[in-house]
């Protein structure tokens, strides 16, 4: 298709075109949305009656105009409470029901599984155009904090040149397309609480991965997928890129991978900075678990073998520690399948704590 149309209007055109024919997504009007609550009404009820017509029609949403606000400002107060990332993930109660509002990918082995501009309304902002992408997890006018969404080219911000359309063109043909949607809603997007140190006070923080994040959690993942465990990798992050964010995604993916209805891996050990990290991995990890309980923190050299008993999915332990550690994982667990995630890229992993632990890597699990 030519891109003729250099207006705003004709990207969007190009977008939607390219979307319905070629995703699967419905067009919709202005009359299908509701202004009112920031919702596209006529889809979600839609969804709704053909999925669980039963709960809509003890909700009696169809049957009284009332009804039907009572139901909408319930939803719009739980979406400003909880976020829709969370409601996406988790559904709604309306008494007297449970209301399921999306259908997670289903798994190996349960085939069957689970068969709009106010901050978290949104699941992420936006803003394209025919060379760059950026965005916004939470709008505040002029103090609006854009990231960059770019493929980077050469080493340098932006995209690389596509010969056969716009540069920006994967955000619609990769990105938006339903099951990568899927995939960021499972397992990317999050509303994470952050707490001021110094004054112990309580932000929210909506989550969304960016361009180089998303692409190497996949690249991995599909690796494992198709090579199984055993393999090595090097993965550079420069600094703020988010490594932190990087590491609990692919810990948090990792668990999930199945052969026969079996895990492929017993656990993942996560390996930081004492000084520097471990808190923060630890925190940023457990927030976007799902089940936060599978996660723990191996400080002594006993509590590796208790995680491990108890069923842990998820270890983080720090580059002091390591060396003494390990041992147990070759004594006493030599039939578990683990994968290793090493933050090496500070000052602690220099000198005599990486010499240790490059040892006892090799000895123990090589």
């Amino acid at each position: 298709m030519a891109f003729t149309n250099t207006k705003e209007s004709g990207l969007e055109a190009l977008i939607v075109k390219w979307l319905v024919e070629q995703n699967g997504y419905e067009e919709g009007t202005n009359a299908d949305y509701n202004k009112e609550y920031a919702i596209d009404e006529t889809r979600l009820f839609r969804f709704l009656q053909d999925t669980q017509p039963s709960q809509m029609g003890k909700l009696g949403v169809f049957q009284s105009e009332q009804k039907k606000r009572q139901f909408l400002n319930r939803l719009q107060g739980e979406m400003v409470k909880r976020g829709i990332v969370d409601i996406l993930r988790n559904g709604i109660k309306i008494y007297p029901v449970d209301l399921i509002m999306f259908y997670l990918t289903p798994t190996e082995n349960n085939e069957k599984a689970r068969e709009m501009f106010q901050f978290k309304r949104c699941m992420v902002h936006l803003a394209v155009d025919d060379a760059r992408i950026k965005f916004c997890t939470r709008l505040a006018g002029k103090d609006s904090w854009f990231l960059p969404f770019d493929k980077r080219y050469n080493d340098r911000a932006g995209n690389p040149p596509n010969p056969n359309g716009l540069m920006t063109d994967y955000l619609w043909k990769d990105i938006l397309i339903k099951e990568k949607l899927t995939l960021i809603i499972e397992n990317y997007a999050q509303v994470v609480i952050e707490v001021n140190k110094d004054t112990k006070k309580k932000k929210e923080k909506q989550i969304f991965p960016r361009y180089h994040q998303l692409d190497v959690v996949t690249k991995l993942l599909s690796d494992v997928q198709k090579n199984s465990i055993g393999r090595k990798y090097l993965i550079q992050h420069s600094a703020g890129s988010g490594k932190s964010n990087s590491i609990a995604w692919l810990a948090h993916q990792l668990i999930g991978p199945e052969q026969d209805g079996h895990p492929m891996l017993d656990s993942v050990i996560v390996v930081t900075d004492r000084r520097i990290l471990d808190k923060q991995i630890r925190d940023t990890i457990k927030q976007f678990m799902q089940v936060s309980n599978t996660v723990a923190w191996a400080e002594h050299s006993g509590d590796l073998t208790k995680a491990i008993t108890d069923g842990k999915r998820i270890i983080v332990t720090t580059i002091e520690k390591f060396p003494y550690i390990v041992p147990q994982i070759g004594a006493d667990h030599k039939e578990n399948r683990f994968t290793i995630i090493i933050d090496e890229a500070h000052s602690g992993q220099s000198g005599r704590n990486s010499a240790q632990m490059n040892l006892t890597l090799w000895t123990r699990l090589g």
